[in-house]
């Protein structure tokens, strides 16, 4: 029996397809314009099949693509199921663009299913990019659950990854919540002598 994906292509002719683009991605400097919409619209609809092996080289695909198409990804996220938002997840968490990790700091808000919010912040908390600017854009809100969950958020980066930061800034904003999270002693000592 053979099975067919994608408007009934058969899996060797996706996945001929699929290793094309990688090719293309690898021998490129400015690939976006060497794919067409169609490309790009046709390695969207491999994430969402059956098959791991195809859904999984379509998604390390597209994450390699530019933010615009990023961008589309992230329209069409809240489609998939939790295990393929995972894997996307993990993969976007490589991303040199701040959309993808705004799109999931945003996302945290309204997030009722407690296991995905804890796998953001695990992500988020591994990633390199560095948060801690749109982190305190956004601990301004009034909404608690929120706070509870960027405060979450900052424990999981630790206080080892923000400290070079944090010493940096004449004042702490939100200094109350970053010393709920380390401890009033290591804000102090980041301070430096006769703070309070």
């Amino acid at each position: 029996m053979v099975t067919r994906y994608n408007n009934g292509m058969e899996y060797s002719t996706i996945m001929d397809r699929l290793r094309r683009y990688d090719e293309t991605l690898l021998g490129s400097a400015d690939f976006l314009e060497d794919f067409s919409e169609e490309d790009i619209h046709f390695i969207l609809s491999c994430i969402d099949v059956a098959d791991q092996e195809v859904s999984h080289l379509a998604m390390i695909l597209i994450t390699q693509f530019p933010e615009p198409v990023i961008k589309k990804v992230l329209v069409i996220f809240p489609t998939f199921n939790n295990e393929i938002q995972k894997r996307l997840i993990m993969l976007l968490m490589g991303s040199d663009f701040l959309l993808p990790y705004q799109f999931l700091l945003d996302w945290l808000v309204p997030l009722k299913d407690e296991g995905m919010v804890e796998f953001i912040i695990i992500c988020l908390g591994r990633t390199e990019y560095m948060l801690l600017p749109v982190i305190i854009g956004r601990l301004e809100s009034e909404d608690k659950r929120y706070i509870l969950r960027l405060k979450r958020l900052l424990n999981a980066i630790g206080f080892n990854r923000l400290e070079l930061y944090l010493r940096m800034m004449p004042q702490i904003p939100f200094e109350r919540y970053f010393r709920e999270v380390f401890g009033g002693d290591r804000i102090d000592q980041l301070k430096g002598p006769g703070s309070e």
